[in-house]
């Protein structure tokens, strides 16, 4: 399978989940995005003609960045706080002596402590999930840390430098399983 058949294959699975391009996004963020791509790409295109001028159009694409970045995150808190809702809404409904028992763990949790252990590692360039957890979710934080020592999965993170990419954590992901 090639990389831009698997690229269509996880868009459309994700479409399916709900979790698309548009998701968490209004219609005004979704313009404005749009407007900071084509921006981008018109200050990548730009003919440089001398330092100064270079200067100027690295400084606004810094921003340009900036703003893309500032929109991604929100979308990305925004479905992290669906998440973290649903999280609380069932612990708080829960009669089971084994759903949020720390000693065990459902494959629920598993899957939930996973997803967040992943967006949380210290390896990741940036850091701004868990920064937002340890602001306002520091319980949630501290149990995820508590099942990733549990479950030994803290020990897989890349102790090099290096950090981690979007493409090679689906790489390397997408290799375990062939």
């Amino acid at each position: 399978m090639s990389m831009k058949s698997l690229r269509s294959h996880a868009l459309q699975i994700c479409d399916l989940v709900g979790i698309g391009a548009g998701d968490a996004f209004n219609e005004e963020d979704m313009e404005e995005l749009k407007e900071l791509k084509e921006k981008e790409k018109r200050l990548k295109d730009t003919p440089i003609l001398n330092k100064t001028q270079g200067s100027q159009v690295e400084m606004s694409l810094a921003q340009v960045l900036a703003k893309k970045n500032i929109l991604t995150n929100m979308k990305v808190l925004g479905l992290l706080e669906e998440l973290i809702d649903t999280y609380i809404q069932l612990k708080a409904e829960s009669t089971s002596q084994y759903l949020f028992n720390s000693e065990t763990y459902t494959t629920s949790e598993i899957l939930f402590f996973s997803h967040l252990y992943a967006n949380t590692a210290d390896c990741l360039a940036n850091p701004f999930i868990k920064n937002y957890l340890k602001q306002k979710y520091p319980e949630l934080l501290r149990l995820t840390a508590r099942f990733a020592r549990n479950s030994g999965i803290e020990k897989d993170q890349p102790q090099d430098s290096a950090k981690v990419t979007l493409f090679g954590a689906v790489r390397d992901n997408i290799k375990s399983y062939i």
